[in-house]
Parts: C-alpha cells; sequence; structure tokens
C-alpha cells in the first residue's frame, strides 16, 4: 500500500513537472486568492471595529418635560436598564447639560442668548445606546408606550431614524461584501485548480489509454491528478504564509496610522496556527477537491 502511495506521488510530482508553466501560473493564482482570504481574515477585527465605532456612536436621546425631577429620571432609567434590546442607559441632568453647552459654546455668540434668559432651559434626559442598531425603533415604540410616557416631552428617534438607518445599511453590507468577497476567492481558486488538472489530463490522455491497457488500476491513473492538487495547494499554502508573514510586518505601522486599535503583525503572530490552517487547509482542500470535480467529468477510467 506504501509503495503504491508512493508511486502515484511520484508520478503526480512528474504531472506537475511535465506541465511546470500551467502549474506555475495555477500557483501564481491560487496565491494570490490565498493572500487576499488571509488578509480578509485579519482585517476583520479591524473592520468590526470600525462598524462598531460607527454604531456606538448612534444613541436617542429621551427628553422629559421641565416639571419632572432628577428623582424620576433615574427610577425611570433603573427600570427601562433592564429592557433586553437596551445596552446602556445614560442620565444627563439639566445641569449636565447646562455645564456642557457653556463648555462647548464659550466662545460663542449663543453665550450671550443663554445670559439673557436668565434660566436654566435644559431639562432632564436620557441617551440610550441599543444593543444591535436595528433595535432603536423598538425601543422608541416602548418607551411610547410605558406608564411613564406621560413625563416624556419628546424622543428624538425621528430625527436621527435616516442616520441610524444609513448606518445599518452600511454594517449589513459591509459584512454581506466580506461573505460574498470569500465565496468568490473560493471560486476563483476551484476554477484554476479544476481547469489546470483538465489540461493536464488532456495533455496525457494518449498515456492514460496505453496505462488503461496493460492494466492499470483506476487508483493508479487518477491518483496523480489527485497529487498533483495537493502538491500545487501545499506550495501555494506555504508561499502564502511567508508572503503575508512579510507583509504583515512591512505594512504595521502603515496600517496602525490608520487604525490604530489594531496591529495586522500581532494578529498574525496571535493567530499564526489558525492561519497555517487556513492557508495549508484551503490550499490543498481546493487543489484536491477541483482535481476531483475535474477528473470525474473529464477522465472516463
Amino acid at each position: 500500500m506504501f509503495n503504491s502511495l508512493k508511486r502515484v506521488i511520484n508520478s503526480g510530482y512528474k504531472t506537475f513537472v511535465r506541465n511546470i508553466g500551467l502549474s506555475l501560473a495555477t500557483i501564481f493564482i491560487m496565491v494570490l486568492v490565498l493572500v487576499l482570504l488571509t488578509f480578509v481574515f485579519l482585517l476583520r477585527p479591524a473592520t468590526e471595529i470600525l462598524i462598531t465605532g460607527f454604531e456606538e456612536k448612534i444613541d436617542i436621546s429621551v427628553y422629559f418635560k421641565e416639571y419632572v425631577s432628577n428623582e424620576d429620571v433615574i427610577e425611570i432609567k433603573e427600570a427601562i436598564q433592564d429592557n433586553p434590546d437596551i445596552r446602556e442607559v445614560e442620565y444627563i441632568s439639566k445641569e449636565q447639560a447646562l455645564e456642557t453647552f457653556q463648555e462647548r459654546h464659550k466662545d460663542s455668540l449663543l453665550m450671550e442668548s443663554l445670559e439673557e434668559i436668565g434660566y436654566n432651559p435644559f431639562v432632564n434626559s436620557l441617551n440610550i445606546r441599543a444593543q444591535e442598531i436595528d433595535k432603536y425603533e423598538e425601543i422608541a415604540d416602548f418607551l411610547e408606550k410605558a406608564p411613564f410616557s406621560i413625563l416624556i416631552d419628546y424622543i428624538d428617534f425621528h430625527e436621527r431614524q435616516v442616520v441610524i438607518e444609513t448606518v445599518s445599511v452600511l454594517s449589513s453590507n459591509v459584512r454581506r461584501f466580506l461573505f460574498i468577497f470569500i465565496f468568490i476567492l473560493g471560486a476563483i481558486g476551484f476554477l484554476v485548480g479544476f481547469n489546470t488538472v483538465k489540461m493536464g489530463i488532456y495533455s496525457l490522455i494518449e498515456e492514460i489509454k496505453i496505462m488503461k491497457l496493460v492494466g492499470a488500476s483506476n487508483w493508479f491513473v487518477r491518483g496523480p491528478f489527485l497529487a498533483q492538487g495537493a502538491i500545487v495547494g501545499i506550495i501555494s499554502g506555504l508561499i502564502t504564509f511567508l508572503l503575508t508573514f512579510i507583509l504583515s510586518y512591512t505594512l504595521d505601522n502603515t496600517f496602525q496610522f490608520y487604525v490604530p486599535e489594531i496591529s495586522i503583525f500581532q494578529l498574525f503572530v496571535n493567530n499564526f496556527w489558525q492561519l497555517a490552517l487556513l492557508q495549508f487547509g484551503v490550499g490543498i482542500g481546493l487543489g484536491v477537491f477541483s482535481s476531483v470535480i475535474a477528473i470525474s467529468k473529464y477522465l472516463k477510467v
């Protein structure tokens, strides 16, 4: 069994070398696919951080009527914090709101207008952040129907609805794009491996016929093409691993300039074995799987 496997691998290597031009072209495309796939894997945390950053800037504010006391607002805050759709509730007293306004507009003509009024025009409020960005409408509806709604002056959800929906759509589209992109990369790798084996079968068709005439088994005829696919995958995985190591190291500082929270090289180090498994596993998997499909379609033995 071992000798038979050794002969198949050796024959697969000879097939790989015999079609070296096509094999190298396949490796080149496969490496591009694996490099892109690797950086999608590495940059996914950065993408999630950027998306989360956008989402965390979104909130809605609940403004209470002027006569509602601080104690009443604090009680309402404690009551709504148990809502599973709500991630965080921040209480802003009218005194805090006034201080924030004064700090923000201390050099503005608005301060003169505020002084002319002669009193604090702000009211107590709550800033609410949702667990998920598409839950704000449900939260606003919950607040409008709650028993304490008679104490609420207004909720600014409708003023912010366009921004909330825009960020929600953007987040969904980015995640959907990453999924589609990974699928396309996999399809490209499969098609390249498939066509490589197909061309190899066509170039060796006469030899295959002779082998069958002299009694070669189906395994001995098909095995070299499977071995060829595995060899392409192993070499592609090795090149990809070395290339992504070099790129992640050299581009780390540049990337951190734009996204300081993420270090590509540190991600590479932290996910060393996962990346190795991804690159070699996907490379060999695509090479062997495309070979199996091509053999079943074009090698009738």
